[in-house]
């Protein structure tokens, strides 16, 4: 068995309680790999410990981090709406040279993200990060041109939620966004993104409500347009790709795309704090 240890702020959140159990059924693992150890650096906001959710979860709690380290085959750092953390967390793992995933976001910003894919060359270790949504079938089935496109979705906030829609843009247009604009109606958020070569991306979330991620597509005929609302199981290809690069080393996403997004995040930021003015998406 291949054992994989879990890093975090605090363990009961979504991402730590569901990853165990698709891990353990992932057919890319075929039961070969299981969450054995884990460390949280504080209790839950609702009370639960780092020690009920590992008896909660068949988990070996670990003293530190470091002993997660020592102890795992593989290393997730999580802390999914706390990315403020990942950065402390990566100084302390990724001397240990195991491959490691880090749970989305990335990092809050640029010159973090940057920080951490130096410390990866430094000590030789893969390190990688995604949103699910990259995953969705919809999005990885698409194979044709992409002249522009408009991302749909929702969520609590900006901060915490802009990743996914971002992740969508730059696995269909790639790299190369310039700047963006921020057209912000209410708590709602409207964004337009232009590349270098003079294509653009439109992001619209709605926040708070209850809307499913969805892309329409301007194709190679300017007058055809793809739509998809994503409804695939995209976690499911998310863990079999997890999986994937810790059995072979293939990385979920590439550093360059990793750094375009959270370019976009940071300018995104900048950009809703003053509507309808350019912003310069910083240099990856």
């Amino acid at each position: 068995m291949k054992t994989i240890g879990f890093i975090d702020y605090y363990l009961n959140e979504w991402h730590a309680n569901n990853y165990p159990k698709w891990i353990a059924e992932s057919p890319a693992g075929k039961g070969g790999f299981a969450v054995s150890y884990a460390w949280g650096e504080k209790a839950a906001p609702d009370g639960v410990s780092t020690k009920a959710w590992c008896e909660k979860y068949g988990v070996t709690p670990c003293g530190s981090m470091e002993e997660v380290c020592e102890k795992s085959d593989y290393l997730i750092i999580l802390s999914p709406d706390n990315s403020e953390k990942h950065l402390e967390y990566a100084q302390k793992v990724l001397p240990f040279g195991k491959r490691t995933y880090i749970d989305k976001t990335f990092t809050p910003a640029l010159g973090e993200a940057k920080k951490i894919f130096a410390l990866a060359e430094q000590y030789h270790t893969p390190v990688c990060s995604s949103s699910a949504l990259r995953f969705a079938e919809e999005i990885v089935s698409y194979k044709g041109d992409v002249r522009g496109l408009v991302t749909l979705g929702s969520g609590p906030s900006f901060d915490t939620y802009a990743v996914h829609q971002f992740e969508i843009i730059a696995r269909l247009m790639g790299v190369g966004a310039e700047k963006l604009m921020a057209v912000k109606n209410a708590a709602n958020v409207s964004l337009l993104i232009q590349y270098k070569d003079g294509r653009n991306a439109a992001y619209n979330q709605f926040i708070g409500a209850n809307v499913p991620f969805a892309v329409s597509i301007e194709t190679g005929n300017s007058s055809d347009v793809c739509y998809r609302s994503i409804g695939s199981d995209f976690f499911k290809s998310f863990i079999n790709a997890l999986i994937e690069f810790f059995d072979t080393g293939k990385v979920l996403a590439e550093k360059e795309d990793t750094l375009s997004v959270i370019a976009m995040i940071e300018a995104g930021k900048k950009a809703l704090k003053a509507p309808f003015e350019w912003i310069p998406i910083g240099a990856i």
